[in-house]
């Protein structure tokens, strides 16, 4: 059995013309969360992404808050 992802401390910042993105990655580097929230009024939302290629993401699963999307990266993980 793997041991459980471990995530950096901090979050890296982006912002663009649409959202302000908050994205955690692992240590490892194949997996990250990323809080995406709209300068538009929309929802936040979180993704669950896991590396395809070197610069490319998949998104695994979609989420309303952060701890489940974290969750979510554990469970690929295993």
């Amino acid at each position: 059995m793997r041991t459980a992802i471990q995530w950096k401390a901090r979050p890296r910042t982006e912002v663009t013309i649409t959202a302000t993105r908050r994205i955690w990655e692992s240590h490892c580097g194949q997996y990250r969360v990323v809080n995406s929230r709209s300068l538009y009024g929309l929802p936040d939302v979180f993704y669950a992404m896991r590396r395809m290629a070197p610069n490319s993401w998949v998104i695994i699963r979609r989420h309303r808050k952060r701890r489940p999307a974290f969750r979510t990266c554990e469970r690929d993980c295993q």
